[in-house]
């Protein structure tokens, strides 16, 4: 799946495709290894990597948060968290704050400097227009190639409410 998830994503830049990618699975899937796995091949091909990427942070088998990593710069910041404080909470977890910022900046960093932009995750914020949904907007905007990752059970709204009608899907 790794090699067949890269393949596509050279493809598209070779090509100069810009509709979106769309990585689905479910949660734990494996959906944010996948994509650090492949972004050391991209880079091989001399390709300029943007946004985020938000790694789980486990401890003793049960999700207790996630950072989020700027895929530009390699500067990794708290984002949420099981355990207060934060800013506001997200479903189980609390947003740390700065993290919602540190995230928008990164991506529009990506659209401003690299060729590929990652958005780690695309959620049920965004399809509310909240969180980064301007990001994902300011991506699927632009020229650049994105890859969005996506729980699987999202797929269909986030086509419904980004306005997607040609994307490319990988599953994991």
């Amino acid at each position: 799946m790794v090699n067949h998830l890269l393949r596509i994503i050279l493809a598209h830049l070779d090509r100069g495709d810009n509709f979106p990618i769309l990585v689905t699975g479910n949660v734990g899937s494996g959906k944010t290894r996948a994509c650090s796995q492949i972004i050391a091949g991209v880079k091989a091909e001399g390709y300029e990597i943007g946004g985020i990427l938000s790694p789980r942070l486990m401890e003793s088998g049960a999700t207790v948060g996630y950072d989020v990593i700027d895929l530009k710069s390699g500067e990794r910041r708290e984002f949420l968290r099981a355990q207060p404080p934060g800013k506001r909470r997200i479903g189980r977890f609390y947003l740390r704050s700065g993290g919602m910022d540190f995230a928008g900046a990164a991506i529009s960093r990506g659209v401003d400097e690299a060729d590929i932009v990652f958005i780690d995750e695309v959620g049920r914020m965004e399809l509310k227009g909240l969180g980064l949904a301007d990001s994902v907007e300011k991506v699927l905007s632009s020229r650049l190639q994105g890859v969005y990752l996506v729980r699987k059970a999202f797929t269909k709204s986030f086509r419904e409410s980004f306005s997607v009608s040609q994307y490319d899907e990988v599953r994991v």
